[in-house]
C-alpha cells in the first residue's frame, strides 16, 4: 500500500508512461520513441505499444560488434505483455542496451514494428546525428 501510495497503481503506470518517455526524449537529444495507442469505447486512452532506444544507446552501438541480439520476456502481473529487447556487445563482450518496446504480445505483427523503429533508430537517425 505504501508503494502504491508513493508510485501509484498500475493503471497509473501505464497512464503516465507517453509523459514519461517524451520527457526523456527532450532530455537525451538522439532519442528515438514511438507510442501506438488507442481511445476505448469508455474514452481511455490504451496503450497498444511503446519503443523507446535513447540517443546514448544508439551512440554505443556504433562500438560495438556488427551483430544484434533481440529477445522478448513475457509481463506476468496485471497487465499482461512483452517487453522485447535489443542489445549488443562492445570490443570488451559487455553487453549494450540498445531498444525496449512494450507489445500486446510476442507475434509478427509486433516484431515487424519494433524491428522497423529499431532499424529507423539505427540507421537513420544515425546518419542525421554522424552526417559524413
Amino acid at each position: 500500500m505504501a508503494l502504491e501510495k508513493r508510485f501509484g497503481n498500475y493503471k497509473d503506470s501505464y497512464h503516465h508512461l507517453p509523459t514519461l518517455i517524451a520527457t526523456i526524449q527532450a532530455r537525451n537529444p538522439g532519442t528515438v520513441i514511438d507510442i501506438d495507442d488507442y481511445i476505448n469505447e469508455k474514452r481511455d486512452r490504451v496503450l497498444k505499444r511503446a519503443f523507446w532506444s535513447l540517443g546514448c544507446m544508439i551512440q554505443a552501438f556504433k562500438h560495438c560488434r556488427p551483430l544484434l541480439c533481440v529477445d522478448g520476456i513475457f509481463l506476468t502481473e496485471q497487465y499482461r505483455g512483452t517487453l522485447l529487447t535489443a542489445i549488443g556487445v562492445d570490443g570488451n563482450d559487455q553487453v549494450v542496451p540498445i531498444a525496449f518496446a512494450l507489445v500486446e504480445s510476442e507475434k509478427s505483427e509486433s516484431w515487424l514494428w519494433f524491428l522497423k523503429l529499431l532499424n529507423r533508430a539505427l540507421v537513420e537517425e544515425r546518419q542525421c546525428l554522424c552526417p559524413t
